[in-house]
């Protein structure tokens, strides 16, 4: 029988010293990766926030060192303490970090803030990315959601649980920082995309494993993520093509119905019977992308209808306004 067996210690505790080294670890890997997706969510504004990302990779990394440090505090009210302290200090590092002035944190002025901070959200919806705005609001909301997800992942990686056992969840956080980082990458084009995400892959790995690699087992690994990155890298090109891999638009095209709906140029004046949901009744193809806008035939001249401009215009992004007279 093992010794795990007859002290009833689980099998995945393992001895205080070699559970904070391995945390430790982690937060070496941390850092570079969370700055990384926080440097790739500042180009999100134009000009890019790169002293905002810098300052807030700064602010995690001291974070998760500051929780390391209090899972080794035995008595409970003293690390509950510091554990609010850290929080209260990275939420403080999100916002000021973003560019919101120092004063506007202060309790007096958290309506202020609640405000600026719903006015940017309301905002964001019809936003272009890159923000190139002049609304401070925007700009700040929009790098928030980088800042916020920095310092939940850094809780998530590094939040203190019982002694002798890894603090938080690396896959929790893993997960988080992947957003951090994918989110930007959809969003914008970057120059270099597959060695940006093979840079991001290479420390995401680092940072999964870590904790987990013995330093024997530190060579193995590098050369075997070499070998996968670099046949990545070479794959990658040929994988991204300019036609999808699976060309849904044809597929629905093909199982349509076929003649269930016609329009007819003689027209009266009956009730409109058909349907007129949910129904294609015009597919335009071109050779480059252009934008297509309806016009509103409002005048009828006794043999057909055409355009005479009494119908009000639509204006983009918005309604029609039906004030005037139609």
């Amino acid at each position: 029988m093992s010794t795990a067996a007859v002290s009833g210690t689980p099998a995945r505790e393992q001895p205080a010293s070699s559970a904070v080294t391995a945390a430790w670890a982690r937060l070496a890997a941390f850092a570079p990766l969370v700055l990384v997706g926080l440097l790739a969510w500042a180009e999100l504004v134009a000009p890019a926030a790169t002293s905002a990302a810098w300052g807030m990779a700064a602010v995690a990394t001291l974070a998760g060192a500051g929780l390391v440090a209090a899972g080794g505090i035995g008595a409970r009210r003293p690390r509950n303490l510091v554990l609010a302290g850290i929080v209260l200090v990275l939420l403080a590092g999100v916002l000021l970090s973003v560019g919101i002035r120092g004063r506007d944190v202060l309790p007096d002025r958290w309506d202020d803030l609640a405000r600026g901070i719903a006015t940017g959200i309301g905002a964001l919806p019809g936003t272009l990315v890159p923000y190139r705005g002049d609304e401070p609001w925007v700009r700040y909301t929009l790098l928030l959601g980088g800042s916020a997800m920095a310092a939940i992942a850094v809780l998530q990686a590094f939040w203190p649980r019982e002694p002798g056992r890894l603090p938080g969840s690396v896959f929790a956080a893993a997960f988080t920082l992947a957003v951090l980082y994918g989110v930007p990458a959809v969003e914008r084009e970057s120059e270099r995309p597959f060695l940006a995400g093979a840079l991001f892959a290479v420390l995401l790995a680092g940072f999964l494993f870590a904790d987990r690699l013995r330093p024997a087992q530190l060579g193995p690994a590098a050369v075997l993520l070499g070998v996968a990155t670099g046949l990545a890298l070479l794959l990658a090109p040929a994988l991204d093509r300019r036609e999808p891999w699976v060309d849904y638009e044809q597929l629905a095209r093909s199982v349509a119905g076929r003649g269930a709906v016609g329009y007819r140029w003689d027209h009266g004046y009956g009730p409109l019977d058909w349907p007129r949901r949910g129904r294609e009744l015009l597919r335009i193809s071109a050779e480059r992308p252009a934008y297509w806008k309806a016009g509103v035939l409002d005048t009828f001249d006794g043999r057909g209808w055409r355009r005479g401009g009494g119908a009000p215009p639509f204006e983009a992004g918005g309604e029609q306004d039906r004030s005037e007279p139609s």
